[in-house]
């Protein structure tokens, strides 16, 4: 069995969540004894593919632009009963290859995203899922939305395996309760994101700064809408690495993450394992993720809920409990336990496409 990954993500995305998750697969598949190549692109502009550690055969692709790599099956030839795991909604169109795919979420189908995100997201995503052997979904949300959107789909070729969470986030002691009243958001500001709320929730708590990370450089409009809102209380970083970024955790008063909707959530598991209180929404894969190791609000755009929830963190016996929660059930989810679930899927499908009783029909 010759496993093919590829780096395509990499080329796609400067910093996401997508990227974080093939990156730490990757790492962990190279620590495995499997025949595993990766097939390379060379026009990576991700910044954290410098952390990957690759020793195992690679191969370069078959390479066009980026443009067109992205809605194009894979062009190179693999050998015969080859896994093909692609790191972006891309397939081989071999028969005699075994696709794995995994879904992160479905946005696009849910109206989440709108525009020509949109159309392209869904583009890709459902020639994928319609043409692979094997899916991977990132939850049990995930998987049931999968399962009621795209119903020719067979539910036995469908698995999930939650994301990891990275060893590097951790909680730093500190001699005193930390008391900064800086409040984190992470991520795009667009569409399901609900950055508007998290405007409006900040707003009402003068005594308190925000921290934008990510999600894209500021636009002259942004900018001019946040400093009619918080002017002189907020910052805006556009790429951390993962060490400041336990750091930020550590250092939060909380992290504000007002999502519409998730396919699982990975902010909220890092925060988490670094001691950082949640609160956030109680959308579906939310509530799965998190449990009861977070606050989350029942309505995305309940402002009085998320201030009430922040200043309730004010009473130090909360903010404790609610830390011991997270800890704990950010315990549930190493990328060790994901890479192994990982291969067992790939033996499972590898099996179901070519197994004798399998190619005689």
């Amino acid at each position: 069995m010759i496993i093919y990954l590829d780096d395509l993500i990499f080329s796609l995305q400067t910093v996401g969540g997508i990227s974080v998750y093939w990156l730490e697969f990757l790492n962990k598949i190279n620590t495995t004894n499997l025949d595993a190549i990766l097939l390379k692109r060379g026009d990576n502009k991700c910044l954290l593919a410098k952390n990957l550690n690759w020793n195992k055969k690679t191969k370069w692709e078959f390479v066009l632009p980026i443009q067109l790599t992205r809605v194009l099956p894979l062009l190179n030839i693999l050998p015969a009963k080859s896994i093909y795991h692609s790191s972006y909604f891309r397939i081989s169109l071999q028969a005699n290859v075994c696709n794995i795919v995994t879904l992160h979420d479905l946005a696009g189908e849910l109206g989440m995203i709108k525009g020509w995100r949109k159309k392209l997201k869904v583009m890709l995503q459902s020639v994928a899922l319609q043409k692979a052997d094997g899916i991977i979904c990132v939850s049990e949300t995930t998987r049931s939305s999968l399962l009621l959107h795209y119903p020719s789909i067979k539910a036995n070729k469908t698995t999930v395996i939650y994301h990891g969470c990275s060893d590097k986030f951790f909680p730093i002691p500190h001699e005193k309760p930390n008391l900064n009243k800086q409040i984190v958001f992470i991520g795009g500001r667009k569409d399901y994101k609900n950055f508007n709320t998290c405007l409006e929730v900040m707003v009402a708590l003068p005594d308190f700064s925000l921290l934008i990370i990510g999600g894209g450089k500021l636009s002259i409009e942004e900018t001019v809408k946040i400093n009619s809102k918080i002017a002189n209380r907020y910052t805006y970083t556009s790429n951390v690495d993962t060490d400041v970024l336990n750091q930020i955790y550590n250092q939060a008063y909380c992290l504000l993450y007002p999502t519409y909707y998730e396919g699982f959530g990975m902010p909220v598991v890092e925060a988490m394992k670094a001691g950082c209180v949640v609160i956030s929404c109680a959308t579906k894969a939310i509530v799965e993720v998190a449990a009861d190791a977070a606050i989350l609000i029942k309505h995305p755009n309940d402002i009085k809920g998320f201030v009430d929830a922040i200043l309730s963190l004010k009473n130090l016996e909360t903010r404790k409990k609610l830390v011991n929660k997270g800890l704990e059930q950010a315990k549930k989810y190493n990328w060790d336990t994901h890479c192994s679930h990982t291969i067992d899927f790939y033996k499972n499908m590898y099996e179901q496409k070519f197994s004798p009783a399998t190619l005689t029909h």
